[in-house]
């Protein structure tokens, strides 16, 4: 495929403002009642529908060159709507597909998911997994069947297949991964959690068939966190630049002391230092996605630079606008609660910020 220009996000993202700005759900429906799974399978073939589930492919899978820049400018726009998408776990998930030729019908699974009627999620508790569940109790049998339950599962509800990656105790071991198609053998049990937007489930596997990817190295395990990684710190940015203006608009509008709350001197030295971080944020996405489409010696550096910088500042500034609002900002009616409840619920994904920053660090040492 041709390699997407600047011309071609610009063109993509204008056309997903347009398609958003239809959707029928709203951010105080979302907050009150959730998202129902019949809300989720609706973003899911729109997304489908607008071509972005495709940006997902690798090229190993017929994907487009420089598709992590495209993904960034798509989750940008997405994160700050905050709309609830499979996209990151498809990004992720289509990369270990990519790696392997284990996977019997490859195409027809990859363009079922591209067209929205199949979900893949991911369970387990390697790297690669977005959600990490050490407590899980998977055990896959001589004859290949897997039993035991794992949860924490982003879409498992939604989901019509689960890449399963288990990690042994010994790091020495490689991890295994394995294709498990939701079937009468795996049970699903939604789990509550505190960010209205999210959707967890536990997964019970009860001597469930699976295709065992055994061809899948570390290698490729990494490569698939590290797209997940940068797709989610665009996602990240895209909603703390929301939150952000948000709080700006509010600040030049809000009156006390017979002047705009936001022309005190205390209050601007505080948001121009949150300026910085979300400018650095962006910048950071930039280089992530531009590193791993010219798959650049210093690619991992600048992903979980991304990683930890996307998450602090996102939590961060999410944080500060809830005490720049005041009262407001701690009640139901405003959205300033949805954007810090995401940016918790995104923090330990892909592993904590402190996780990223030691193995940022660690690149210098080589």
């Amino acid at each position: 495929m041709l390699e997407l220009n600047h011309s071609d996000i610009l063109a993509l993202r204008s056309a997903l403002i347009k398609a958003l700005e239809s959707l029928p759900l709203d951010q105080s429906t979302m907050a009150n009642e959730g998202v129902a799974l019949s809300g989720h399978q609706l973003l899911n073939h729109q997304l489908a529908e607008l071509g972005l589930l495709d940006l997902a492919r690798p090229q190993a899978l017929e994907g487009y060159p420089g598709r992590h820049g495209a993904l960034a400018a798509v989750l940008d726009e997405l994160g700050r709507k905050l709309i609830p998408t499979t996209l990151v776990n498809t990004v992720t998930a289509l990369s270990l597909c990519g790696s392997t030729q284990s996977l019997s019908d490859q195409s027809v699974l990859v363009s079922s998911i591209a067209a929205g009627d199949s979900v893949i999620a991911l369970a387990g508790n390697a790297e690669c997994v977005p959600y990490i569940d050490d407590s899980h109790t998977l055990v896959v049998d001589e004859s290949g069947r897997i039993s035991g339950c794992v949860s924490l599962v982003e879409y498992g509800e939604l989901a019509t297949h689960t890449l399963v990656c288990i990690q042994q105790k010994n790091r020495a071991q490689p991890t295994q991964v394995f294709l498990v198609e939701h079937g009468q053998c795996v049970k699903v049990v939604k789990q509550k959690v505190n960010d209205p937007l999210a959707a967890f489930s536990r997964l019970e596997f009860s001597h469930a068939e699976t295709q065992a990817l055994s061809d899948i190295d570390q290698q490729a395990i990494e490569w698939a966190q590290m797209s997940g990684l940068c797709a989610l710190a665009a996602e990240q940015a895209g909603a703390a630049q929301a939150i952000f203006d948000v709080t700006i608009e509010y600040l030049k509008t809000r009156y006390q002391f017979g002047r705009a709350v936001g022309s005190f001197q205390a209050v601007k030295h505080m948001v121009a230092d949150l300026l910085v971080e979300l400018e650095s944020s962006k910048s950071a996405v930039i280089a992530a996605a531009t590193a791993l489409d010219r798959q650049l010696p210093d690619m991992r550096r600048a992903v979980h630079l991304a990683a930890f910088t996307c998450a602090d500042v996102f939590r961060e500034i999410s944080a500060q606008a809830i005490q720049l609002h005041g009262g407001i900002a701690y009640t139901r009616e405003h959205c300033a609660h949805l954007y810090w409840r995401r940016a918790r619920t995104w923090m330990p994904m892909f592993g904590s910020s402190d996780q990223h920053r030691d193995c940022y660090l660690a690149t210098w040492e080589h």
